[in-house]
């Protein structure tokens, strides 16, 4: 990966590494160093310098947005939106920051960071049973939730469709 666009990453002991910061959360920061084939989990407090280069998809407790990641200090993160605008967040108030080109992959992913607190699920299921009496059940599910305080609430809908038929 040995190229001029490689994040750099200072620890507090001053020793460096090179690679590509993958993603980074409320706990620290994942890197696939150009040494090594996998990531590597890095504590923010281990951290004493980060130069990015990587555009990341940023979502903070309240807003996403596209940005760069530019250091950490004291439990801080200091992030750079697309509108060079700077935002000091608490490590602990990070929902998740993945890199843009992860996040443009596809619709699904878009959705699952764009939303963060939201979980949603579709069900559908066939049942036959083929005995004295040929029934067939199809059912269909949909299942909304929100997790966030103080807002939290879940919907849920189901639907049955039953045949029955003599096998004589």
């Amino acid at each position: 990966m040995a190229n001029s666009d490689e994040d750099i990453i200072t620890f507090e002991n001053n020793t460096t590494i090179k690679g590509l910061i993958r993603s980074f959360d409320a706990k620290g920061l994942q890197i696939e160093p150009d040494f090594s084939k996998d990531s590597v989990f890095v504590e923010y407090a281990k951290v004493r310098q980060v130069i990015s280069f990587s555009d990341f998809f940023i979502h903070d407790k309240n807003e996403g947005y596209f940005g760069r990641f530019i250091s950490v200090q004291e439990g801080e993160l200091l992030l750079e939106d697309e509108n060079k605008q700077l935002h000091a967040v608490k490590s602990s108030d990070i929902y998740t920051g993945i890199l843009k080109s992860e996040y443009e992959k596809s619709f699904f992913t878009r959705l699952k960071y764009q939303f963060p607190y939201w979980q949603s699920w579709i069900d559908f299921s066939l049942d036959v049973e083929d005995g004295a009496v040929y029934k067939e059940k199809y059912l269909f599910g949909a299942y909304i939730q929100r997790r966030k305080a103080p807002t939290r609430m879940e919907f849920s809908a189901d639907v049955a469709y039953d045949t029955q038929a003599s096998s004589f």
